[in-house]
């Protein structure tokens, strides 16, 4: 089971040296989600990060930065693909992967596009969003994914997100998630790393168990 780490809005104080120890410990991405980053931020950000990790980091803007780092992915935002744009960004920058977000599986039974691996939210109650409540129907996964493959599409990993934690990881990969992605649950604790090898450690015991 793929695990996926969010980073903060605003930068966490122990961020910069956590994210090298995420990775050496089995992170499988990265999403770098700045919204209030400038181009130059978004360069000094990944910079600082070990060139063997930058094929594990997706961004979520800043595109121009793909032909600058070798093997960043690509995150499409809503908007990005209500406006068509992806299309331009896939032939302008060749991202290593591609990945979006949606809040139903309506949405990702009837998407047209081709992505290697989406979101969907929320599976729990939000950790970082107060008040954004679990909405996904856990036990559909299955279902959709037959609807996909049925219709002779490529069927892209799903990941959930929204409140997942050490407490609940275990019931997403009962019901077949591909993947986790995280942002409260470490960001929010008092110990991000530490957080972060609970959550490892509670997905390798479900696989071995």
């Amino acid at each position: 089971m793929d695990l996926i780490i969010i980073t903060p809005e605003i930068n966490h104080p122990e961020e910069s040296g956590s994210i090298s120890v995420f990775f050496s410990n089995g992170l499988s991405k990265l999403h770098l989600r700045k919204p209030f980053f400038t181009l130059s931020d978004y360069h000094d950000y990944i910079s600082r990060i070990d060139k063997k990790f930058h094929s594990r980091i997706s961004i979520h803007s800043h595109f121009s930065l793909l032909n600058e780092f070798s093997g960043l992915g690509a995150h499409i935002t809503s908007q990005v693909r209500e406006e068509g744009r992806l299309p331009e960004i896939i032939n302008l920058s060749e991202p290593s992967t591609i990945s979006t977000s949606f809040h139903s599986w309506k949405e990702i039974e009837t998407n047209q596009f081709v992505f290697d691996y989406v979101f969907i939210s929320p599976v729990f109650n939000s950790i970082s969003k107060k008040g954004y409540n679990a909405a996904i129907d856990l036990s559909a996964i299955r279902q959709v994914k037959q609807i996909i493959s049925f219709e002779n599409k490529k069927t892209p990993s799903i990941i959930a997100l929204g409140g997942v934690d050490a407490n609940n990881i275990g019931l997403l990969q009962q019901n077949g998630f591909d993947g986790a992605a995280v942002l409260g649950a470490i960001w929010e604790s008092k110990d991000p790393i530490a957080s972060f090898m609970k959550i490892k450690e509670t997905i390798t015991g479900f696989e071995y168990a």
